[in-house]
């Protein structure tokens, strides 16, 4: 039977180093209409554009429909659910995987890897693995069933954002082969992809010179560098930086598995070697470290530190193999903003070291509550530029001529199971299973299924028996009898009602995951706790009247799992006890949930404003359990903020049971399902975006126009030039400097006017 090859050219306009790269005009087309038509003249069967639903890419999804190419738009950070998606819909056995900032790809080399993966019989083939072609020419091709084996197994983050990790990092699951470079095509040294302003002046270049229309042969690019070794340096620093980022990051990855590196805070034996630190051995210029301080003012200095009566300045050494290796520290300037700096002795520059202690710190600074990190780095220490911007800082201001700052926002984000839940992520939809399958498997397995094709992300049930709940004892006490719909019953007959068999958990779970869902679940005691760890559950819910339970939530805690918590019966230091007992623990992966403990809860008593409050209160990512009839509170607590959605769900409520009253039918859940997403939508993200269609619309705006003819020498003046419609002129910010000067040339009525046609 013959296999569909298909190549997913991986794109987006989010790049943060070179905004919109993709759609970035060379020679007349879109960077990545170059990228499909070299790719269209390979041996393989269809094209597909895979790129993320984050609205910044809604103009790629355009430019696809304008030009008829299929795509799909799936998780912006996890990348390998995102092809598997796209291969499974589009039914592909073999895939190529390629970056769509690669305008230069070679058909050529895209059908030798073919070639080797299928006379070999191999599950992988990488070009970029064993660098020997240009960088710019890197393809992958791997079969779906290795795809969905490496979705299906994969845990760890690196997997999910860069697809194929898995597959290479197991060779006793996957039959792994390379492919090299022949003579021609061998110059590792050459950068063609487009990652930066340099990269993109070097690809233009090319194209100004070679591009006619056809394809451009690769070995001809090749041959047209190596004649113009001057072009070649035009981005070599970029390629030299890629290859230290990369080596650093394998060191780096390499040391945090091994745990050999440890941040200690400061002590008294510290003191002579962070002298030498600061005023001897850490100069990377004269011009970055002017001034050698004196022995006492170093003592001055971080006394203050060491005897903790510096409550504002955390200093930590760190330590690599045992061996100091430099030091960082952060100044708290308040609540929610500190200022980091960070040297290292000479010789462990390179290593490595210097990335695990600013993650390390960063997280500190987190479970801090800290949202905002500073750092002040002189304009010519590049290599600390470097190294912050590759952390994520960005520059915010002068602070003098030659000092310049920078921030690091801290997001709020976690990952359960391969969803990443933060500020921008999609809503995490949970089904609530509780008590609606009757005791009866097959009602579960059914409503699991139909969960998902209602559109949930997650299914939830409750871990628990009656006995370890509650005790069958029929006193007043135990008796429900406050207006809820369970009055009249005991608490144990209730709890034997509703509670899910423990012996379905792994079924369900099984099912659930099978249908790309997490599973998780509440556990009630320690024994539950224990159960659930040997399923090896995501993550773990608390439920708003164990939220008092303080021993269990401190060994939830010790698990070090993301834990939801319910706040429905709390008060507000209930709720700070809470989250401080997971932080003694060392796990800060806490979510909130609002809820209404109420069964079914009235709209009155939702106070979904407390959503906002929570949020700001406690610095962390906020959801909503809601046990209200109908839609409208799930729908509004997402415009308000909410990533996490908790809705009971029922297959059919005819069925009956003790929380189908409050449960949402699957039309109903869907109709939730595609309201939220309509919201996200309307809501975007929380920066401001200028979006192509924007700059499009500014065809419409007004600019400085000549509407007289005006004759070289001229004076512009209010008679011949006027602010109007449309925008190709100069803003209409600049009529005040152009007016008073004289035209450089002959400007005719209706002419946009332009600086080249002014005089100085």
């Amino acid at each position: 039977m013959t296999q569909k090859i298909g190549i997913i050219i991986q794109a987006r306009v989010g790049s943060t180093r070179l905004p919109n790269k993709v759609l970035t005009d060379i020679s007349g087309s879109p960077l990545l209409k170059h990228v499909v038509k070299r790719c269209e003249e390979s041996e393989v069967d269809q094209i597909i554009i895979a790129t993320s639903i984050n609205k910044e890419n809604d103009s790629l999804e355009e430019f696809c429909i304008q030009n008829n190419y299929p795509f799909f738009r799936g998780s912006e950070n996890n990348v390998l659910n995102r092809f598997y998606e796209t291969a499974k819909k589009f039914r592909l056995d073999i895939i190529i995987r390629i970056t769509g900032d690669c305008p230069l790809i070679s058909p050529e080399v895209i059908n030798l890897l073919i070639k080797k993966f299928k006379e070999n019989d191999l599950d992988y083939v990488s070009n970029a693995a064993k660098r020997s072609f240009p960088r710019g020419l890197d393809c992958e091709i791997f079969s779906f069933n290795a795809l969905e084996k490496a979705h299906n197994l994969a845990k760890e983050e690196k997997d999910f954002e860069h697809v194929t990790p898995f597959i290479y990092g197991n060779p006793n699951l996957f039959k792994i082969g390379h492919l090299l470079a022949e003579k021609k095509l061998n110059h590792s040294e050459i950068r063609l992809c487009v990652d930066t302003l340099n990269d993109l002046k070097l690809i233009k270049e090319i194209y100004k010179n070679l591009y006619s229309g056809d394809t451009i042969p690769i070995d001809s690019v090749i041959n047209f560098l190596l004649k113009n070794p001057n072009l070649i340096e035009i981005n070599k620093e970029e390629e030299i930086f890629q290859q230290t980022q990369n080596l650093e990051q394998n060191i780096n990855q390499k040391i945090q598995e091994n745990k050999e590196i440890i941040l200690r805070p400061v002590n008294s034996e510290d003191i002579d070697f962070l002298f030498d630190l600061r005023n001897k051995k850490y100069v990377y210029e004269p011009s970055i470290n002017p001034n050698p301080i004196t022995y006492q003012e170093h003592l001055n200095w971080i006394s203050p530190i060491i005897n903790d009566t510096n409550k504002k300045r955390l200093l930590f050494v760190v330590i690599a193999k045992g061996e100091k290796t430099g030091q960082i520290r952060f100044d708290i300037l308040d609540k929610n903003v500190s200022e980091v700096s960070i040297s290292f002795l000479k010789e462990h520059h390179g290593a490595g070291i210097a990335n695990f202690a600013l993650k390390k710190g960063i997280d500190i600074m987190k479970k801090l509550g800290v949202t905002k990190i500073l750092a002040e780095i002189f304009e010519n220490n590049i290599s600390s530029i470097k190294f912050f911007e590759k952390h994520g800082f960005t520059f915010l201001k002068d602070i003098t001529s030659n000092l310049k700052l920078y921030e690091f926002l801290i997001k709020n984000e976690m990952k359960i199971g391969n969803k990443i839940i933060n500020e921008n992520s999609p809503t995490l939809i949970v089904a609530e299973l509780s008590a609606n399958h009757n005791q009866d498997l097959d009602i579960a397995i059914k409503t699991i299924k139909s969960a998902k094709a209602a559109g949930a992300d997650a299914i939830k049930i409750q871990t628990y028996t009656p006995d370890t709940m509650t005790i069958d004892c029929n006193k007043e006490f135990f008796q429900i009898n406050q207006g809820t719909l369970w009055d009249g019953e005991n608490l144990y007959s209730l709890y034997k009602k509703a509670y899910t068999p423990w012996g379905w958990h792994e079924t369900l779970k099984k099912i659930t995951e099978e249908l790309g869902m997490l599973f998780f679940s509440t556990p009630f005691d320690k024994t539950s706790v224990d159960f659930l760890e040997n399923l090896k559950v995501p993550c773990y819910k608390i439920a708003s009247f164990e939220i008092t339970d303080l021993p269990l939530i401190k060994y939830v805690a010790s698990k070090g799992k993301p834990i939801i918590i319910s706040t429905g019966i709390a008060k507000l230091e209930e709720i700070e006890d809470a989250i401080n007992v997971c932080k003694k623990e060392g796990n800060d992966q806490i979510i909130l949930l609002k809820c209404t403990s109420s069964y079914p809860a009235p709209l009155e008593e939702s106070n979904l404003k407390n959503i906002l409050y929570l949020k700001e209160k406690f610095n962390t990512i906020i959801g909503l359990s809601d046990h209200t009839l109908g839609i409208s509170a799930p729908l509004t607590a997402v415009a308000l903020g909410a990533k996490i959605i908790e809705k009971h769900f029922i297959i059919d409520k005819k069925i009956g049971g003790p929380d189908s009253e409050f449960s949402l039918e699957p039309l109903e859940f869907e109709k939730m399902v595609k309201g939220i997403r309509g919201i996200e939508k309307l809501l975007g993200k929380k920066e401001y975006q200028f979006t192509e269609k924007m700059n499009k619309g500014r065809k419409f705006s007004r600019s400085i126009f000549a509407v007289k003819n005006i004759i070289k020498g001229d004076l512009f003046n209010e008679e011949n030039i006027r602010i109007i419609r449309p925008g190709d002129g100069l803003a209409p910010k600049n009529i005040y400097n152009i007016l008073g000067k004289k035209a450089k040339k002959d400007i005719d009525y209706g002419t946009p006017l332009s600086w080249d046609l002014i005089e100085n």
